[in-house]
Parts: structure tokens; sequence; C-alpha cells
């Protein structure tokens, strides 16, 4: 399940711009104190992932300007946030291939080298290897067309079936039973959370679904499944190139008029918005909609999703009226075709509720997301789930939104003990909902306990 503020899940980042609003109330306080607060919000929200995309998007275009000056500090603007992110890793290398680049234009060999070196190091550690590109055509500007060879290889060599991390499959692992078996432990670990562990299990799993005559459904399940980990992961290139081989693989096998294929269509567009490719994102879901209502009828839970999808494109392209049309009629049409706690109207009312949000309808967007928890609360009966945590989270950022911090506190601290629960005290999500939480003690005038959860977080290198 991906809700609509998964992009900046518990990020530390999200503290500034909850509390921004909140440093104008307290004028009363130190003359200095406002205007420090202030800046220090600027600076904060110029590391959110949204403004991180932005800058590192205008960087490539004042890069293919010959603007190599302004491309510099963009780039080195977007490796300062991204040191603060999680599983930024592939990202940071990217960017320092990008930085490189740059240097080498102006002539500065040493800082090149140096940036090149730094990328090559990430990439070892990610097990990335360092081999010739077949899939330039995916690749997003010239800029990458340049730099982007092991990425890309990577990718096609997934795709062909020659993976690096499984270079061969033995014939007792080559099984409909077996490929069967991986692809629901991939499930339950991808529920659970545990979407890194899903990555190795899917592709492993691809390994064996390559192994049989393509093209077939096994190696389209399969890509579409290990594309959208990639996406969670926040690797948005394998996905999106994932997605388009299985929509060629599917066009192949003459399903290109099926609700599958819709789907295929819908989740590649989402990964392309993300990527701030609006106008190609737009077209395709809006040609996921056509078939949906072809294969499905004029009402059905897949065609409300996809004219969400579409929405939530719309949205981020500012066609603002047509979006929020969009969803709240997407919302209307899977109340009307699902039980009340189906997973999906919960997707849609989020959806819904963090358009609410942007439009500071708050009241609006609090009833909806307190409804949408206590009925995934009584689906989960108290287990501890990724989608609970994010579900706790943004109801979290709307109370603070609202300078209810005493109400906010207790969510929060319900997200640092479900993320340990899911992914341990050293995983980064984890970090940062400790984060979040001692900063809303402090708000709070909590001091003492808030200073335990920091020196827990200084203690573990944070």
């Amino acid at each position: 399940m991906t809700f609509r503020n998964l992009a900046a899940f518990l990020s530390a980042v999200f503290i500034s711009c909850v509390f921004a609003d909140s440093a104008k109330a307290e004028n009363g306080a130190k003359a200095a104190e406002p205007a420090k607060k202030e800046a220090s919000a600027e600076a904060e929200a110029a590391h959110h992932p949204d403004a991180l995309a932005e800058a590192n998007h205008e960087a490539i275009n004042a890069f293919e300007h010959k603007k190599y000056e302004q491309a510099r500090q963009l780039f080195e603007k977007v490796t300062l946030g991204l040191a603060k992110e999680p599983d930024s890793e592939l990202s940071m290398a990217e960017v320092q291939e990008n930085l490189g680049l740059v240097f080498k234009e102006e002539g500065k060999s040493k800082e090149s080298e140096e940036a090149f070196a730094k990328s090559k190091d990430i990439r070892r550690k990610l097990h990335l290897p360092t081999l010739e590109p077949r899939m330039q055509e995916l690749l997003p500007s010239s800029l990458y067309r340049k730099h982007m060879t092991e990425l890309a290889k990577e990718i096609s060599a997934i795709i062909d079936g020659h993976d690096p991390l499984f270079p061969t499959v033995k014939p007792a692992e080559r099984s409909d039973e077996n490929w069967a078996k991986l692809m629901r432990l991939a499930q339950q670990q991808k529920q659970s959370g545990e979407l890194k562990a899903a990555f190795m299990t899917l592709r492993k799993a691809l390994s064996i679904a390559n192994t049989y005559t393509k093209p077939n459904d096994k190696v389209v399940t399969t890509m579409n499944m290990l594309a959208g980990t990639y996406r969670h992961l926040g690797r948005l290139f394998p996905a999106r190139a994932l997605y388009y081989e299985c929509i060629s693989e599917a066009e192949k096998m003459g399903k290109s008029e099926s609700a599958g294929f819709a789907t295929l269509l819908d989740n590649c567009s989402q990964v392309l918005s993300e990527s701030h490719e609006y106008p190609e994102a737009e077209k395709m879901a809006e040609r996921a909609l056509v078939i949906y209502k072809k294969a499905l009828g004029p009402e059905s839970p897949d065609l409300a999703m996809s004219m969400c999808n579409l929405g939530e494109i719309c949205l981020r392209e500012k066609q603002d009226a047509r979006g929020e049309k969009l969803i709240a009629d997407s919302l209307q049409m899977m109340r009307k075709t699902v039980k009340p706690d189906d997973m999906r109207l919960l997707v849609l009312e989020d959806n819904l509720a963090g358009v609410y949000v942007d439009h500071k309808k708050f009241k609006e967007a609090e009833d909806l997301q307190k409804s949408l928890l206590e009925r995934m609360e009584k689906n989960l009966s108290g287990k501890a789930h990724l989608d609970l945590s994010i579900a706790l989270n943004n109801l979290a950022q709307t109370y603070c939104r609202q300078q209810k911090f005493a109400e906010a506190a207790p969510l929060f601290k319900r997200c640092v003990e479900m993320n340990r629960e899911i992914f341990g005290d050293k995983d980064p999500k984890t970090k940062h909902a400790i984060g979040v939480y001692a900063a809303t003690l402090e708000r709070l005038g909590e001091k003492e306990e808030a200073a335990k959860f920091l020196k827990e977080l200084k203690d573990a290198g944070n």
C-alpha cells in the first residue's frame, strides 16, 4: 500500500515543515528566535525530497545548456540534502557522477576524479557492476546518457536473464512451484516492510522466470513486482526501465486490452510522475483509464484506483480542479464497489486527506484520517505493519499543522515503537521516527524526555 506521504515517510525533514508556522506564534520569545527558526525552516525545506528532485532536474537542465557553475551549485545542494535521506545511496552515486561531469567540463580534473571515485565506491557497496549500456533510449536526458552506464547495464542484465547476483539457476530450482514460493515470500516481505529482502527474493524469482520461453506471464508478473520494489526503495530509473519492459512483453503476448495491462500502465505512470515527467505520466495514466473502462465496465475498484492515480498526476501538474475532481470521483466510486474496511478504499481516503491538507482543510483531513486509521487497526488486529505506521504518521502530521502537538505526540511515539518492531533500531526509518518524536516532545516542553531520545540517536551514530 502506497500512501501519499510515503516519499517523505517519517523523514526528519518533516520537523521543520511541521513547525515552521508555529515559530511565528512565539513572538514573545527572544528577538532573534523567530528569524533563526525561519532560516532553519527554509534550510530544511530545501532538503525535502520534492525540493531535491526539482533541484536535480534544474541542475541537469543547466548542464545541458552549458551553465556549468549553476549546475555544480545545484548538484552540491542535492548532495547535501541526500546525505539526510534514507536509502539514498544510489541517488547519491548518480549525483556524484553528475558532479564529476560538471567538474570535467570546467577543467577541474582533480575534483572530477574525486567525484567519480565517490560514485564508484557507492556502486561497489551496492554490488552494481561496471559494464556497457544497452538501454540508453530509456534514460531521461543527454547527461544521463553519458554517465548512467553501470545502472543501465545492471537492468539490461536482469531483463535478459543474466542477473549478476544470480548468474545461474540450478535444474532443481527451475520449477513452477519454486517460483511461486519465492513470489509468495516476496509478497510477505513487502507487506512486512522488508523491502531489501523482497528485492533480493524477486531478483532470484526473476532469474527462474527468465529460464522459461519468453514472453511469458512469470516474467511480466515478477518484473512488475520487482519494479514496484525498486520504486519504494527510491530507485526510479530501474523501476521505469522494468515497467517499460513489462509493457513491451505484455504487448507481445497480445494483452494490451486487458485490465492487467492497464495496471502496468498505471504503475509506470506513477514512476514517471515521481520523476517529474508529467506529460508522459498523464498520457500513460489516461490510456490505462480507457482500458480499464473497456475491460471492467463503468464502475470497479481498479478503475477507481486508476482515476485517483490520474488525479494525483494532475495535482502535480498544478491542474488542481481536475485533480481534485478525479480523486473525489474515485473515492465515491470505490465506496460503491468495496466494503468500508477494504485497503484500496483506505488508500483513496488517505489521498483525499492529503488534498485537504494541501488546501489547509485540516478538519476534513483529520476526520478522514481518523476514520481510516480506526478501520486499519481493526483489520490488522493490533499487529505492527508498515501501512499502519504510515497512517499514524500522516494523522500526526495533520495535527502538527494545526499546532496540536499534544495529540500528535502519542501517534509519533507509536510510530517509533512500530518501526522498531518492523525494521529494528538501526534502520533509518526508525531513527527518523525517533527524531520527529523528540522534536514534538521539545515543542511540548518535555525537554528531559526529548533528550533521552536524542541521546539514543547520537549513540546510534545518527
